[in-house]
């Protein structure tokens, strides 16, 4: 399910004071618009239009939740196909657990579902994958980066002057038992245009912002150092974890995501109930 890892790729009680604090990640809704780009002739992909609704909320104490849906019409000479897809995640930064629950519809039609939770191994350094849809099976793969991780992983890196690096991520998408390699460049910060921006996207898109690009490729494929990833994703990155203009490229065709919308959310309290 290629078009959910944005992920994860995104502070308790939110105020607008609170964006000093440098290196949280900020809880936010965001709306973004989908348009095609490109398309070869083989992908036989006229047209593409659809929304994505992002919803990140949480912090280190409580963890982290992320709802989103995806709705996208694809347009080729054959017709019109209707890809729903809703993805489900909570990510518990104090215990290294992360439950994943995803469904993908065409055409109204339910055509996969997938549920399951991941920990880190403490002992083997493996990470143990249990499973209980679409059938009920454990995997032990490879350790990897939960989405949260990856996006505070990326950002310290980022932050550090690091512009070209290698981490595995697992994201509990597809069939929820893969782990993906993710070869990343980032590039020099770069500085928004505050006025147009504060006017349309309000203060969580202010500021310096890094262009990043990640190429992920299947780990447990053979690799003879030339493979194609399985698909490619660049965007713009804040320091907040908000994420700003995908390009999503599928080799035979790229779809733009742009940030159209963008509102804060209250992360729950860290305060002892």
């Amino acid at each position: 399910m290629i078009l959910c890892r944005i992920f994860a790729i995104a502070l308790a009680g939110w105020t607008v004071s609170a964006l000093a604090n440098a290196g949280e990640l900020v809880s936010h809704r965001a709306v973004y618009d989908m348009e095609l780009l490109e398309a070869s002739e083989r992908s036989g992909i006229t047209g593409v239009d659809g929304r994505m609704v992002y919803e990140f909320l949480g912090n280190d104490c409580k963890g982290y939740a992320v709802r989103f849906r995806s709705v996208a019409s694809f347009r080729s000479e054959a017709g019109r196909q209707l890809i729903d897809q809703r993805v489900t995640t909570f990510e518990d930064t104090a215990k290294s657990n992360f439950s994943f629950a995803t469904q993908s519809f065409t055409d109204n039609k339910l055509e996969k579902e997938v549920k399951g939770e991941a920990q880190h191994g403490a002992a083997d350094g493996l990470l143990k994958v249990a499973l209980s849809l679409p059938d009920r099976k454990n995997l032990e793969l490879s350790d990897a980066l939960f989405p949260v991780e990856h996006m505070k992983d990326l950002l310290a890196r980022a932050k550090a002057g690091e512009r070209i690096y290698a981490a595995s991520v697992f994201d509990g998408t597809e069939d929820g038992d893969k782990v993906l390699l993710t070869n990343i460049v980032i590039g020099e910060p770069l500085q928004a245009n505050e006025e147009s921006i504060s006017q349309t996207l309000g203060e969580l898109a202010e500021g310096s912002y890094w262009p990043v690009s990640m190429s992920y490729y299947d780990v447990a494929s053979p690799s003879d150092g030339e493979d194609e990833p399985v698909f490619r994703l660049s965007f713009d990155l804040y320091d907040n974890g908000v994420t700003r203009d995908f390009r999503m490229d599928y080799g035979e065709f790229i779809v733009r995501q742009k940030l159209v919308e963008l509102e804060p959310l209250k992360a729950p309290s860290c305060e002892a109930e």
